[in-house]
């Protein structure tokens, strides 16, 4: 309210929170939920299939990978990858610093634990961040643990640990294919949905009364907005007129809202 211009105040009402379904509205009759399941199965079958033909287990990670970076459009999608790209090689490289450069001075415990706590530090204050850059640092210190903490004993190599990386690294090359070849769905026209469905909802719904109607109504927006940043990865053209018009559209029905909500309360 304070954002579209009008002063808030207690509610006069309030509703019951609603239930969370446990399948989507459309779980069953939109044709996306089928091809996203689709899509993963074929990076998975891709993936499990190239390491078990070569036997190359080791790199295992490549179809764990699919699980932790598919997500519903394509831009998504190459967000999420990108992130696990960069963190998986911040780390892996700083794993590798660290057992090449510090190992042989290290002696006891102790100095394990200063190296690993500085770059533990240092990744779960990225992991803490905001949605666009948190992935990286769980990536981060996966990857410089798999280095560092591979065995009971000082790593004499970072064989094992490569493969590992190497994994991650095919997995998302896969996931980015497949995503991109099958069905692919733009960020772009989901932020153009939740802006439709924005719209939908204004014109409908009767005068916001509390904070949590507030918020329902705010929520396609947010979506939208978050989408809209990420349609740049898809080398998409933005919507910051499309989202400027829905946000004033927004902020005059709630300045309404509160002005009815006033002249109800004068009459009372």
């Amino acid at each position: 309210m304070a954002e579209a211009g009008a002063v808030p105040r207690a509610s006069s009402g309030s509703s019951a929170p609603e239930k969370a379904p446990l399948f989507r509205a459309d779980a069953f009759s939109d044709p996306r939920h089928l091809r996203f399941a689709l899509k993963c199965l074929v990076a998975v079958l891709i993936t499990y299939g190239f390491y078990a033909a070569f036997n190359l287990f080791s790199i295992h990670t490549a179809m764990i990978t699919v699980f932790y970076v598919a997500l519903g459009s394509r831009g998504e999608t190459h967000h999420r990858l990108a992130l696990r790209l960069i963190g998986c090689l911040i780390g892996a490289v700083a794993g590798i610093l660290v057992m090449t450069l510090l190992m042989p001075w290290m002696t006891d415990i102790g100095h394990l634990l200063i190296v690993t706590g500085a770059v533990t530090f240092v990744a779960a204050w990225i992991a803490l961040g905001g949605e666009r850059v948190s992935y990286a640092g769980w990536q981060m210190a996966l990857c410089f643990y798999l280095v560092v903490l591979a065995g009971f004993s000082p790593p004499a190599s970072i064989d094992a640990s490569l493969s590992r990386i190497i994994g991650i690294l095919f997995g998302s090359a896969v996931v980015w294919f497949v995503f991109t070849a099958l069905w692919p769905v733009h960020a772009r026209d989901d932020a153009q949905a939740a802006l439709a469905e924005l719209s939908a909802a204004l014109a409908s719904n009767p005068p916001a009364t509390n904070g949590r109607e507030v918020a329902r109504l705010r929520e396609p927006l947010a979506r939208a907005r978050r989408l809209a940043g990420l349609a740049v990865l898809e080398r998409q053209p933005g919507l910051a007129q499309e989202l400027a018009e829905a946000t004033a559209q927004l902020y005059f029905y709630l300045r309404q809202s509160h002005a009815k909500e006033d002249d109800h309360v004068q009459a009372a």
